[in-house]
């Protein structure tokens, strides 16, 4: 049986990445896109959603937002805990100085690197280097800058005692840190 011409399409867009050709990559999505049918456009299809992760990323790389928000919003409706839209979404905030969205969005993104679906969907932005960023610097950054800190720090402490995260506690830690020096 032959490839489906969206994954064929997606295995040469990644091909390209690995080897610095972006705008074949891009290229390569862009084809890929219009060749999914609609009914594999579901949570079930992690190549789908890395395709949509992948239009969005170049999206944001050429500052179209409203682009990249509709490929982000669109993966986020088949799978709300996918990291690596959640952390495009929270770029995307940050960007905007939407910093109580960005805050949400890590946390979520934080939520979602905990889940057994790191390795089914592929993830990019899971590995450590990527949720180090998001735990030293980004996150507390974006909570740092919101008036009203409180009803924030009070979800997160919440979502620490009802989850075993470690993600989460260490982004609560660096939350206290910040209460304390400003």
């Amino acid at each position: 049986m032959s490839e489906k011409p969206y994954v064929a399409n997606f295995n040469s867009a990644i091909s390209y990445l690995k080897i610095g050709q972006n705008d074949l990559a891009k290229d390569s999505i862009a084809r890929a896109l219009p060749q999914v049918p609609q009914e594999e456009k579901s949570a079930d299809n992690p190549v789908y959603l890395k395709i949509l992760a992948l239009a969005a990323r170049f999206a944001i790389e050429e500052k179209d937002y409203e682009t990249a928000r509709r490929y982000i919003g669109e993966g986020l409706g088949l799978n709300a805990g996918h990291a690596d839209l959640l952390f495009l979404n929270a770029l995307i905030a940050m960007d905007g100085a939407h910093y109580e969205e960005m805050f949400a969005e890590f946390v979520k993104y934080l939520l979602a690197c905990s889940t057994e679906g790191n390795v089914y969907y592929d993830y990019d932005y899971t590995n450590q280097a990527a949720v180090l960023e998001v735990l030293q610097r980004l996150l507390p950054m974006a909570y740092e800058r919101i008036r009203d800190r409180e009803p924030f720090r009070t979800v997160v402490e919440k979502l620490c005692t009802t989850s075993e995260n470690e993600l989460l506690k260490k982004a609560y830690e660096h939350m206290l840190a910040v209460d304390k020096t400003h």
